[in-house]
């Protein structure tokens, strides 16, 4: 059984185990719909989702250039960052 069906009915810490639950499945949730844009940008509005959903075969790298997935990961939160916090230029 679970852990969370094992505490007492409203107890508080059943009522902050659930809470925990519900964020963490909402952050899973946004972060899927992030990877799932960046999917898009990066292979297309049509082809990104069938990409991410494309599993490798078994034995196979999960990346095939480490370097450059790290270039592009580098750029990505450069580029990203610079929307999340804005930064007003002064020339």
């Amino acid at each position: 059984r679970f852990q969370y069906e094992k505490l007492n009915g409203g107890s508080e810490e059943k009522q902050r185990a659930l809470r925990e639950v519900k964020e963490t499945v909402l952050h899973r949730k946004h972060l899927d719909s992030s990877i799932d844009f960046i999917g898009k940008l990066v292979f297309g509005f049509d082809k990104g989702p069938l990409v991410l959903e494309a599993a490798r075969g078994s034995g196979q790298p999960l990346v095939d250039d480490w370097d450059c997935l790290k270039t592009m990961v580098s750029v990505t939160v450069s580029y990203s960052a610079l929307f999340l916090f804005p930064v007003e230029l002064t020339l």
